[in-house]
């Protein structure tokens, strides 16, 4: 019997209006990277999730237009 996994967010931030141009300056630098994620099915075939990108902690007032953070963690 696998043990059930439980997790309890404490902070999110909410990210909006990202600038193509940013982005792109940002991917030149190395600041964002852009990883590949898939897997193999049982038939051997691969399954692909699409992309995914990473920003660096930090980076990301550099890209979005507007951040906000939210604390999840006082009592409501």
């Amino acid at each position: 019997k696998v043990a059930a996994e439980e997790f309890r967010f404490t902070r999110v931030t909410h990210a909006a209006s990202p600038d193509i141009n940013r982005f792109l300056s940002l991917i030149e630098d190395g600041r964002i990277s852009q990883d590949f994620a898939m897997h193999r099915t049982e038939t051997g075939s691969a399954r692909d999730h699409g992309f995914l990108f990473r920003i660096i902690d930090g980076y990301q007032s550099s890209l979005f237009a507007y951040i906000r953070n939210y604390d999840l963690s006082a009592e409501q």
